[in-house]
């Protein structure tokens, strides 16, 4: 159907098994970086953007004080492997996990971060008194910055989940697991940040957050870092010139290889592919395309392959069967393709279309992936039984509360 992409568009995950993915995006994707280039009295060197997340183990022995110490502590890379939490954790009234994060500028350019949780699949439980539930509604996640490498004390965290400690008064937040903690802070090159990453079931949660033993709830998240470069630098102009960076990605001609964590902010698409010779593969990562437009936008030719990966859109627009709403996945004009194998798409609320494909210019194939109430099949983008679905593949449906997924699968 055709609109303008910009009024078009279209959801969590295990606390029995919680995982982190953690990636970052390294600053390859914005044109103010020079190439190195010296000459007999001149000299130009290219920025580098280098983000690093990193978990501490305190050293055997230490203890106290010494705590404030960050020589006294281990500092690991976190990666998509990396657990920051116990997967075999029952959790119950009174649990509580924390860890000490490292956020530090290993680079040369100055930069601003954002840092949250990111839901990927939850399944919803039935309690004792036969209600259904979502286990991320009964957990708080808090982070405390500057706490100079300690954790929050136990006593601390599960006051601030209960609000009998003021968590604005330590500088700290408390929000819904999948939800973004910490926004534009700034590091200047050589420095760090930490702060204490907690997950929290207040006491006074009761049995409506207890399973009947059949329906287990489960939630499924990552941990998601994403920098983009600040306004600190100068040119003979002045310090604003990269004033409108964003946690974007924009590609033109040649083959690129994406897994990274991106956000849109402004009004702008979080992965842009313009050009006949431009091919873009996404083999994971996390997509975020907040209150804005697209997550991934393919035109004038270009190809975008979808392996892995998670995809979301707020979704602040009307009903996404009305023609005044937004677009996740969008192939547009001009000839734009987009190939989807895997990965997860959701909107987290109404007036998302999750994928459209700009009438006979643009072109979507799906052999893969999962979808929340949006069934590729048959979709509303193009028309009532409309499918983006291969040939030789199907979708199988699965209902988990009052939402249905929809997973392409082969035949």
């Amino acid at each position: 159907m055709t609109n303008k992409k910009s009024i078009k568009g279209a959801m969590i995950a295990s606390v029995i098994a919680l995982l982190l993915c953690f990636t970052m995006l390294l600053g390859t994707t914005f044109a103010w970086f020079t190439d190195s280039v010296d000459s007999a009295r001149n000299i130009i060197v290219s920025g580098n953007l280098d983000a690093v997340l990193e978990v501490g183990t305190p050293k055997a022995g230490v203890a106290g004080d010494d705590l404030l110490n960050p020589n006294n502590w281990d500092w690991t890379a976190v990666d998509s492997a990396t657990k920051l939490f116990d997967e075999d954790a029952r959790w119950e009234p009174g649990y509580v996990e924390s860890v000490a994060l490292r956020v530090r500028n290993n680079g040369t350019l100055s930069f601003k971060y954002s840092f949250g949780t990111h839901v990927y699949n939850e399944t919803t439980g039935v309690n004792v008194a036969g209600d259904s539930f979502a286990l991320s509604n009964f957990i708080k996640a808090i982070s405390l910055p500057d706490t100079k490498y300690s954790f929050g004390s136990r006593e601390t965290l599960m006051g601030i989940a209960q609000n009998t400690v003021d968590v604005a008064g330590l500088n700290g937040v408390m929000a819904k697991i999948g939800d973004e903690m910490v926004t534009d802070r700034v590091l200047n090159a050589g420095e760090a940040h930490y702060f204490t990453l907690a997950m929290v079931m207040p006491t006074a949660v009761g049995n409506e957050a207890n399973h009947n033993g059949t329906f287990v709830p489960s939630v499924e998240f990552g941990v998601n870092l994403v920098a983009t470069q600040y306004t600190t630098e100068s040119d003979s102009y002045g310090n604003d010139y990269d004033k409108d960076a964003d946690y974007v990605a924009y590609y033109t001609s040649g083959t690129h290889e994406l897994n990274a964590v991106l956000k849109a902010t402004k009004a702008t698409d979080v992965i842009t592919a313009e050009g006949a010779e431009t091919v873009v593969n996404i083999r994971g990562g996390i997509y975020d395309a907040g209150n804005q437009e697209c997550a991934v936008w393919a035109k004038n030719g270009a190809t975008v392959n979808i392996y892995d990966g998670t995809f979301t859109h707020n979704g602040n627009g009307s009903e996404a069967t009305s023609a005044d709403h937004l677009d996740m996945i969008y192939a547009g004009a001009n000839g734009g393709k987009i190939n989807i194998y895997g990965g997860t798409f959701y909107a987290k609320s109404a007036g998302v279309w999750l994928l459209n494909e700009k009438d006979n210019q643009g072109e979507i194939v799906v052999y893969g992936g999962s979808f929340l109430n949006w069934n590729p099949a048959n979709n509303v983008s193009e028309g009532a039984n409309t499918s983006f679905v291969a040939a030789g593949y199907k979708v199988e449906s699965k209902t988990v509360g009052g939402d249905t997924w929809y997973t392409v699968v082969p035949e």
